[in-house]
């Protein structure tokens, strides 16, 4: 059978169609966070770009996911304190997408269920960093965004390397069209992702105010940008 071939609006040929481009890139992105560390240890402002860089990209991988595969995918953080299994607090990302689709089976015992929710790839974690939801962008204001701990949708638990079995429970989700929400039923303007190193890493509630940074999400069509520290009250 000869090569199918797609003719361009202008008459000549196109190499890819869109949706074949946004398969070959999520593929791309896909292969880089599966090859990454489970847990892997950051520290200073290199390393602060780089967690932005990583983080930033979990959420972009699950919006073109979800549209590529015409399925719901959700993104969890779980906060893991220094404990016998982690050096230091650390920041988990996990995500997974319905196998089936749908939304029709969504509760905690269908997300722990490999085959109705699975990973997109590894769990990821950002050693010396923590999630505050307490950070505030002041330009563009973020205080009436939503945030991945005011969702409605179930926790779900996964293997993460050496710090074992997590509850993820800071939840966005993504739907086939690549719009980001957290609450099940309701339409998200802005969604903020308030990250910090810990100011004392054995209590690590408040921020370190060095590198902080807010991902910012658009719930219409779930692009991500950045806040950093010169416009973070």
């Amino acid at each position: 059978m000869p090569p199918r071939i797609h003719v361009g609006i202008f008459g000549g040929i196109a190499a890819f169609t869109l949706v074949e481009l946004l398969s070959v890139v999520a593929v791309i992105t896909m292969m880089t966070v599966v090859s990454a560390p489970v847990i892997q240890s950051v520290t200073g402002s290199s390393s602060a770009s780089k967690t932005i860089e990583d983080l930033s990209g979990a959420y972009e991988m699950a919006r073109i996911y979800a549209m590529t595969h015409h399925t719901y995918t959700r993104v969890g953080l779980a906060r893991v304190s220094s404990d016998s299994s982690v050096m230091q607090p650390t920041l988990i990302v996990a995500t997974i997408y319905s196998v089936d689709g749908s939304l029709t089976n969504d509760d905690a015992a269908s997300m722990a269920d490999d085959t109705k929710w699975r990973l997109t790839g590894n769990v990821r974690g950002f050693g010396n960093f923590w999630l505050y939801d307490s950070l505030q962008g002041a330009s563009p204001s973020t205080a009436d965004d939503s945030k991945p701990s005011d969702t409605d949708i179930d926790s779900f638990s996964r293997f993460a390397g050496r710090a074992g079995v997590r509850s993820f429970g800071c939840i966005v989700q993504f739907n086939p069209a690549g719009e980001a929400r957290v609450l099940k039923s309701e339409p998200t303007r802005y969604i903020k992702i308030g990250v910090d190193q810990p100011l004392n890493p054995s209590a690590p509630d408040t921020p370190r105010a060095r590198n902080p940074f807010i991902l910012r999400l658009s719930g219409i069509n779930g692009s991500v940008n950045v806040i950093r520290k010169e416009n973070i009250l």
